[in-house]
């Protein structure tokens, strides 16, 4: 009840060997789970204190962290995870496999692992994280290859950057409406974002066109863009065409 135990000491009930046990408690919207911790009862200088402090931080972190295995395999996630994709607690995540919630071009999870391995980390790829509802968010995120480990483990930083604002005006970046507004944004956003807010303008002026082109009835527009019903509410959702009307 007060966020976390005081260390106790037991046995391992097969090999019998002595270890300390740290429970901590940590809250998903509504619901409240344990991160248990077993250490050697014999560890290094300050790694108790050290250990609790960095669980700690990773948990009241703004940004995103996943913790997974040699395989991809969710092992923890923080709250933050858990918000960004409303999976409803901590626990609904851990055990499936961190591409159920990440796509993106540069989401090959057997290439990042294997060069996050080999150079011990990657920084600033990118992606986006889809929410339990469908939503997605733009991300930037590093990999981590954690060597201190019996078996090999990988962190995820994660970072929101579809909110990123624009330099200096702290105003949110809308979607360009036509290429001068794209080309007004040249020295201020880098060339990544630039190409993502070119794809993205394209990609609203198709689904104005079909639209137009069917008269609003979302079925057909569905069809002649080749997308599911469903894509394509998301879509119109994305880019605020999702008035009334339409079927």
């Amino acid at each position: 009840s007060q966020g976390s135990s005081s260390t106790i000491t037991a046995k391992l009930s097969l090999s019998s060997e002595p270890v300390e046990v740290v429970i901590s408690l940590f809250r998903a919207l509504d619901t409240a789970s344990f991160l248990v911790r077993l250490l050697s009862v014999e560890p290094r200088a300050g790694h108790e204190t050290i250990d609790e402090s960095l669980v700690d931080l990773m948990e009241q972190a703004s940004e995103t962290v996943v913790l997974v295995d040699e395989d991809g395999t969710i092992e923890w996630v923080n709250s933050a995870f858990v918000d960004i994709t409303q999976c409803g607690a901590a626990a609904r995540a851990v055990g499936r496999s961190i591409v159920d919630f990440m796509q993106g071009p540069e989401i090959s999870l057997s290439v990042i692992l294997a060069n996050a391995k080999r150079h011990g980390r990657l920084r600033l790829l990118s992606g986006e994280i889809v929410s339990s509802t469908g939503q997605t968010n733009e991300v930037e995120f590093s990999v981590v290859n954690l060597t201190d480990t019996d078996t090999p483990k990988f962190g995820f930083i994660i970072r929101n950057v579809s909110l990123r604002s624009s330099s200096g005006n702290g105003q949110t970046l809308g979607i360009p409406q036509s290429t001068e507004d794209l080309v007004a944004l040249i020295g201020n956003v880098p060339l990544k974002q630039l190409v993502r807010d070119a794809t993205d303008m394209i990609e609203r002026n198709c689904i104005e066109a079909a639209l137009n082109l069917t008269g609003g009835n979302r079925a057909l527009t569905a069809k002649v863009l080749g997308l599911s019903r469903q894509s394509l509410y998301m879509k119109l959702h994305k880019y605020q065409l999702d008035g009334d009307g339409g079927q």
